[in-house]
């Protein structure tokens, strides 16, 4: 018995070992499994990743041989492409860091390195582990439109995935509509990226609607600039960009943009209507020309309502932030766009705005209200004076005929003078009332 046991585990093993052979040898192989998913490799259709040779046309060959779904596999390697087009059911995968997309030397403005959607539909996409190259020390030009992946209309539901960009002439990432059909991306989900020295925006969201761009981290900016506008629903979260740029043309439709928990050290919001920022870390924010907008739950230096001449602003909530504006840990406090150093909030041609429950800490003053500013809420904060390098103004000051000014339930501490308001019109203030007074005066 023990003679037949010992027969059988011998067959058992020769039979995996075989077997296990057998899936090592085609996994080097293009292979099609039953439900008809591909596995083909980008080296088997002549791509060769030495660095010199144009592989474009490998490259769009492995992506066409593939009939309905599957992966086109790229090991490690420099692989020069240019303008590879990715259809629908592809998921474009690396081995990481090492395999290396690269535009050619001779690159020309409209050049791509992988295009989604346009003329092919592209849906069902994943690209991922791979490195992007823009070759811009190369080429020589900056901020033009040269980008990593172009994401274009007739594209919906793309994954772009531990991917890194690298010396790009353009962006790094630009999501838009299609030139021609006037269609727009749908379900793009950005995540775990990584951007370094581009040459335009590290992403740049154009036309889009459902984006949620995670885990992602750039030396640039993330760029959000709804056009016409066609931009709905777009998360940011857990990500972190020396800028956030919400800009668009006008203010007419809402663009239903979240930001949360990420990281910037600039920031401006531009004509934008409807989104929020909740729970980051921004060093200077300026909102200009925009309405609808919610600033809540992050610590800043210094938030700057700023519109342009002839403009404003409207329907601002800033709410439970933490805002520090003085010389610590810097040489001096923030000057910012109005040239008003040293303050935690600044308003000029600002309408229905609330401020409450936020800590504001500042050297010169905490809130300026400068003119043009109407039906302003400001309750329930606690405004403190920062010992520094600057004289202090007020708490609170309230210039050139500011209307409609509510000022109720804050807490001053540490100023000369609290409050200043302009007086010289009958509607400066609606109320000010049951504010507290630690250190400090009323003016």
């Amino acid at each position: 018995m023990r003679k037949v046991w010992a027969r059988y585990a011998i067959v058992v093993t020769l039979s995996v070992l075989i077997i296990g052979a057998f899936f090592f040898l085609i996994d080097e192989n293009d292979q099609t499994v039953d439900t008809g998913y591909q596995i083909v490799h980008a080296q088997n259709f002549g791509a060769t990743g030495d660095g010199i040779t144009d592989d474009s046309e490998a490259f769009q060959k492995a992506i066409d041989s593939v009939s309905s779904s599957g992966e086109v596999r790229v090991p490690a390697g420099i692989f020069m492409i240019r303008n590879v087009v990715i259809k629908s059911g592809i998921k474009l995968i690396g081995e990481g860091e090492t395999s290396v997309l690269k535009l050619p030397a001779d690159g020309k403005v409209w050049d791509m390195v992988l295009i989604t959607g346009g003329d092919v539909k592209a849906e069902n996409v994943t690209i991922s582990n791979l490195t992007i190259d823009g070759s811009a020390d190369l080429i020589g030009l900056r901020d033009v439109q040269m980008h990593g992946i172009d994401i274009q209309g007739g594209s919906k539901n793309v994954v772009i995935r531990n991917m890194n960009f690298q010396n790009m002439c353009g962006d790094g990432i630009r999501i838009t509509e299609d030139g021609k059909l006037k269609t727009i991306p749908q379900k793009i989900d950005i995540e775990n990226n990584r951007f370094q020295t581009i040459g335009r925006q590290d992403i740049a969201v154009v036309h889009a609607y459902d984006v949620t761009i995670t885990k992602n981290y750039g030396t640039g900016a993330l760029d959000i600039e709804p056009e016409k506008p066609m931009i709905k629903n777009v998360v940011v979260t857990d990500s972190s960009f020396a800028r956030l740029d919400a800009t668009s043309a006008n203010r007419i439709q809402s663009a239903e943009i979240m930001v949360k928990n990420s990281q910037f050290e600039e920031s401006l919001l531009w004509a934008i209507k409807g989104i929020e920022v909740d729970h980051s870390t921004i060093k200077h924010m300026r909102i200009s020309n925009a309405s609808h907008v919610t600033i809540s739950n992050n610590t800043m230096m210094m938030l700057e309502i700023f519109p342009p001449s002839g403009k404003s602003s409207s329907n601002i909530t800033i709410t439970n932030n933490v805002i520090e504006n003085s010389s610590n840990n810097r040489t001096e406090a923030m000057l910012g766009f109005s040239d008003q150093q040293g303050v935690g909030i600044y308003m000029w041609n600002t309408a229905d705005t609330i401020v409450s429950n936020n800590i504001i800490r500042a050297e010169a003053a905490g809130i300026y209200l400068s003119s043009g500013c109407e039906g302003i809420t400001i309750k329930d904060n606690t405004i403190e004076r920062l010992q520094g390098t600057m004289s202090p103004e007020n708490g609170l000051v309230a210039v050139r005929k500011t209307k409609d000014l509510t000022v109720v339930n804050n807490t001053f501490t540490g100023w000369p003078d609290s409050i200043s308001v302009d007086v010289s019109n009958k509607d400066y203030a609606k109320m000010i009332a049951n504010n507290s007074f630690v250190g400090s005066n009323i003016q």
